[in-house]
């Protein structure tokens, strides 16, 4: 009996050290058949492949699997009313690179916890890889954790472009990668409504506000209220840029729907060069496939990620169209019904307002974007029906180059303040922005 407890001991100390581990490195989850079924290195990430959970994503202890011959002999034990438990009945000899066959054995157990439900979120397979939390990613406790079960369902598609698009992450494809995720941020288009106004291009730069604006609030819905870890952070990729924001979906995809849209508008209507729908086509395909690669080779997407983005795009094109529209009866009865005075008024404080409220409810980093959009939307509103437009045939080189140059201060400017936090200072981003952009727009055109 003495021998038989110090087995006993001996096998459960050997679990406890197996399972203690604290610093696990995600290179040790590989990839098998799919996403619910991983090949272990390390004993404890039989957590993540079990998925013993509670419902607040921690993940639980377990007793160790044991064989047939233990379990039947504890069975046996209980019905001829012996003094036989799940502790005693462990093997000296257990082994904890367990196979599949002896955690479906392990069901059997009395002591069987809750398995993961197709509710439970991707964010347990990160949370048992290496003991994280959401709160190191999430900016509130609201959002929605991307299902398992969908995970599930998507990884077949997902994996495979995965692999294919990470086959080489530095050098030239590094660079290309880089690049194409500066173009297709949002930030990046942001400073274009100034450099058009500017120019004296007034209907292309009032679709560039309307439409960035639309793009800014709809993609950052999803980027709030629904959590997917980004690819990286689940071993699922190389990590080549550590984004931390959620995966899903895409917003550069979006970005890379809209910018060539906006492009061959804005040359229709400035310009009168209007390209065949399938010129246009191919270009618009172009951007959003290389875009793709782009973000999924980074280790930031996944392939499903960018079809997501992609039809967010298309959404946000037809609402900007909308928008657009209800933006131009506006100012039409405006600038017929209320002097340029008044109208100046009713748009300044109709732009702090709305980014109060999006800064305390919403987007607590919308200063820099609101600033540059609404002190555009402004100018348009209070100030063009008393403009010109101008022929891009006219301006000079020192004009446009001067015009791009300011939109460019700007925007740096603001990349560079918005990331302090606190409600106040982000205000004072808006103000600054706004008063800016302004500015710009009057000492170009008056």
């Amino acid at each position: 009996m003495c021998a038989h407890a110090s087995v006993t001991a001996r096998g459960e100390e050997r679990f406890t050290a197996d399972t203690s581990r604290v610093a696990v490195d995600k290179t040790q989850l590989r990839k098998t058949s799919s996403w619910s079924c991983f090949e272990l290195v390390d004993p404890s990430l039989s957590l993540a492949r079990n998925k013993r959970i509670d419902s607040d994503d921690s993940v639980r202890s377990f007793s160790p699997p044991r064989a047939k011959s233990d379990l039947a002999a504890e069975r046996q034990g209980s019905i001829d009313g012996g003094s036989v438990t799940p502790t005693s009945s462990c093997s000296e000899s257990w082994e904890p690179y367990a196979t599949a066959c002896d955690l479906e054995e392990a069901e059997c157990c009395e002591q069987q916890h809750p398995t993961v439900s197709s509710e439970e979120s991707s964010m347990t397979l990160l949370n048992a890889l290496d003991g994280r939390t959401d709160k190191e990613f999430l900016d509130s406790d609201d959002a929605l954790r991307f299902s398992l079960f969908w995970e599930a369902i998507l990884e077949p598609f997902d994996q495979p472009l995965l692999k294919a698009c990470q086959f080489k992450t530095k050098g030239i494809v590094y660079v290309f990668s880089f690049v194409l995720t500066f173009l297709t941020a949002v930030e990046a288009g942001l400073n274009w409504p100034v450099v058009l106004y500017a120019l004296g291009m007034d209907k292309a730069a009032r679709t560039f506000s309307l439409m960035l604006l639309t793009l800014s609030v709809f993609s950052q819905i999803p980027k709030r209220y629904i959590w997917r870890p980004r690819p990286w952070m689940v071993g699922r990729a190389k990590k080549v840029r550590a984004d931390k924001t959620s995966s899903f979906p895409s917003r550069a995809a979006a970005c890379a729907t809209i910018f060539p849209l906006l492009v061959l508008k804005a040359l229709d209507s400035e310009c009168g060069v209007t390209l065949p729908w399938y010129q246009s086509a191919m270009i618009v395909s172009a951007c959003i496939v290389s875009t793709g690669f782009a973000r999924i080779n980074v280790g930031a997407h996944y392939p499903s990620d960018i079809i997501a983005g992609v039809a967010m795009g298309s959404v946000v094109w037809w609402c900007g169209a909308l928008l657009e529209h209800s933006f131009n009866v506006v100012a039409n009865v405006g600038a017929v019904l209320i002097p340029s005075e008044l109208r100046l008024l009713f748009a300044v404080a109709a732009s702090f307002a709305v980014t109060r409220i999006f800064l305390e409810r919403f987007w607590a980093k919308c200063s820099f974007v609101f600033g540059l959009l609404f002190g555009s939307l402004t100018y348009d509103f209070a100030f063009v029906p008393l403009m010109e437009s101008r022929a891009p045939s006219s301006l000079s080189s020192v004009t446009i180059c001067s015009a791009v140059v300011a939109g460019l201060l700007l925007l740096g400017y603001g990349m560079k303040a918005h990331k302090k936090k606190g409600a106040g200072w982000q205000m004072a981003v808006f103000a600054q922005m706004y008063c800016a952009s302004l500015c710009v727009l009057m000492l170009f055109r008056f």
